[in-house]
């Protein structure tokens, strides 16, 4: 195996970790921005009805289909009457600003920064209903620094990991052969099989959080992510 010439990274759990997740605090941030509230929902009441409406849409996402978090919004005001003096995408920020707490992983500005030194390039794929946008600027202020050559979220294509047409957007994007990509994520099933199915290299890093148990044979693993800078100079 080759030296890679780009790296890319999910996002959750391999980049960044999210903390202190509470969809209620969104709702709350949204509430001074309401001119129309008919019903007088509280924002239990409007944080529930979210709830049981993105419930529905759990099945797309089996079938590896990403609705964008603006499109299901728009439904759930709709069906609440609720109206904003701002629009879906303002909405959207807020959410995304106000539902957790966006800290990155460990050791990941030290990665970021060695494989940058190293000439190696680096990019994101992830799936993420919220718009890639959100994404993107996220990423840069948590790592100012870092010149990612792209940041993808699912909700940019409609579709998710472990579909390989996500993956093959990232190569295409790269410029380079599949060969000379490696992926690195923290979930098998969903990062593992989805970049080698596309023809890149995978690589778990095994995040602390998530429980693991038949790890795929010949596959290289990493728990901490400075040991990813190993590997890659370990390669000829």
């Amino acid at each position: 195996m080759m030296k890679p010439k780009m790296i890319i990274f999910d996002a959750g759990r391999t980049l960044l970790d999210y903390t202190s997740i509470d969809t209620r605090k969104g709702v709350r941030a949204l509430m001074p921005y309401i001119t129309s509230n008919p019903f007088h929902l509280t924002p239990e009441q409007i944080n529930r009805r979210t709830n049981e409406v993105f419930k529905w849409f759990e099945a797309s996402r089996k079938q590896l289909f990403e609705v964008p978090e603006c499109t299901i919004l728009t439904l759930v005001y709709d069906l609440l009457q609720l109206k904003f003096s701002v629009g879906i995408k303002d909405i959207e920020r807020i959410l995304w600003e106000s539902d957790s707490v966006k800290v990155p992983t460990p050791n990941a500005k030290e990665t970021l920064d060695a494989l940058n030194l190293m000439g190696i390039g680096t990019a994101v794929i992830s799936n993420l209903d919220f718009s890639g946008d959100l994404l993107r600027n996220t990423l840069s202020e948590l790592f100012p620094k870092h010149p990612f050559q792209f940041v993808i979220a699912s909700s940019d294509y409609g579709i998710r990991k472990p579909n390989p047409l996500i993956f093959e957007a990232g190569i295409a994007k790269s410029g380079l052969k599949k060969e000379e990509i490696w992926y690195v994520g923290d979930q098998i099933s969903v990062d593992v099989e989805g970049c080698r199915n596309a023809g890149m290299e995978p690589v778990l890093y095994k995040h602390p959080q998530n429980p693991y148990d038949a790890i795929p044979e010949n596959l290289k693993v990493i728990e901490d992510l400075r040991d990813l800078v190993k590997l890659v100079n370990s390669e000829p």
